[in-house]
């Protein structure tokens, strides 16, 4: 699977590009904050419906002298084994009362021509994504860990898409009851209904994690010794919040934490409250571990994450690595490239070329960025 066409209207500081994309390696070089790392962010967004984490929607529309544009957007062409798929993805300014532009956004979808819910992206182009700052991954807050998790799942899995869908409404129709239970001082007539959603709902992402987590343990730990050196070990642990011993959430516990949910007047248990937990022999990689160990475990994570999406897709994701060589020795840099995918569509920036070894930029084609002009070279 690769991107073979981009296209970009004012995303982030693209006014406008278009791009063929080779099948193979891609070196994207430029100097810093001239747009490489807006362009792996924009198949980024193709790939999980949204940019990087700490972004919100609105900060990916391009602004001009302060002001924001009103839209800004993502077209692609996607090749895969058994089709070519077209899509179009519009990240658009809410208007205000007085109709003038907000400061949220709104997503619109659009594939093969036709307009789509924004869940119906994922697994259009299928696409792992290494950053710097995946390293807040370790020790950020949970929610960054479980968002992990599900852009991962969800790019292969479109029931588990729904299943988050389906648990995100009844969580928030459970927590609105909490709460007029609290306010009214009432007995917890109701919950019932909302409880068994949520147990029936919860154990199947907590299942389907699970099972992805076990796929970080194999390929990641091999990933990890690889980079690191014999020696050095890496786990990782789902951590759960009031399941029960086959991973699901038990009824009972529910109903004996009632008092306590009502006076918060929100859920206090179940897949949205989970964690997930990286271990350097023995010891939380967030406390314990050098940040030259932490880069690896995140690298390590997003190489278990290429092998386990190319082993449930059939075929490679788009990798995507943004400054991967800068703070990596020369060992570790033929180590990285050693494990990339042969055949994949690997996009790779650097702000200096020397960084980058020869063994992959002999086998790359060459994008030059700047100032938010791309052009290939040769």
């Amino acid at each position: 699977m690769y991107c073979r066409r981009l296209e970009l209207v004012d995303f982030r500081n693209f006014a406008a590009l278009e791009l063929d994309l080779p099948a193979g390696p891609l070196l994207v070089l430029g100097r810093n904050a001239q747009g490489k790392s807006n362009l792996l962010e924009a198949l980024l967004a193709l790939a999980s419906g949204r940019g990087r984490s700490h972004r919100t929607l609105a900060e990916l529309i391009r602004t001009v002298d302060g002001a924001p544009r009103p839209f800004a957007r993502i077209r692609a062409e996607v090749a895969a084994s058994d089709r070519a798929t077209r899509l179009e993805l519009v990240f658009a300014l809410n208007p205000t009362e007085d109709g003038g532009p907000g400061r949220r956004a709104s997503r619109r979808v659009v594939v093969d021509g036709k307009p789509r819910r924004a869940s119906e992206l994922l697994g259009q182009l299928n696409a792992v994504h290494f950053s710097p700052d995946d390293i807040d991954l370790l020790g950020g807050a949970p929610a960054e860990r479980r968002r992990f998790l599900d852009v991962a799942i969800s790019q292969v899995d479109r029931n588990y898409v729904r299943d988050l869908v389906d648990y995100g409404r009844v969580l928030s129709q459970r927590n609105a009851l909490l709460r007029e239970l609290r306010e009214r001082d009432d007995d917890a007539a109701g919950l019932e209904f909302w409880d068994g959603k949520l147990v029936e709902l919860g154990g199947r992402i907590v299942a389907t994690r699970q099972q992805f987590v076990g796929a970080l343990n194999d390929s990641g730990a091999a990933a990890y010794e690889e980079l690191a050196g014999a020696g050095e070990s890496l786990r990782v642990e789902y951590r759960l919040v009031g399941a029960g011993e086959d991973g699901g959430l038990p009824l009972d516990l529910l109903a004996n934490m009632r008092t306590r949910e009502i006076q918060r007047g929100q859920t206090m248990v179940g897949p949205h409250r989970d964690d997930l937990e990286m271990l350097v022999d023995g010891q939380p990689a967030a406390a314990f571990a050098s940040r030259g160990q932490q880069r690896l475990v995140v690298l390590s994570l997003r190489l278990a994450e290429m092998e386990w999406l190319g082993g449930v897709a059939g075929e490679s994701p788009v990798l995507l690595l943004d400054d991967i060589f800068s703070e990596l020795d020369s060992e570790h840099r033929e180590a990285v490239i050693a494990r990339m995918p042969k055949g994949a569509q690997v996009l790779v920036t650097a702000a200096d070329d020397a960084q980058v070894p020869e063994t992959f930029r002999s086998d790359a084609a060459v994008l030059r960025v700047r100032a938010g002009h791309a052009d290939r070279e040769g």
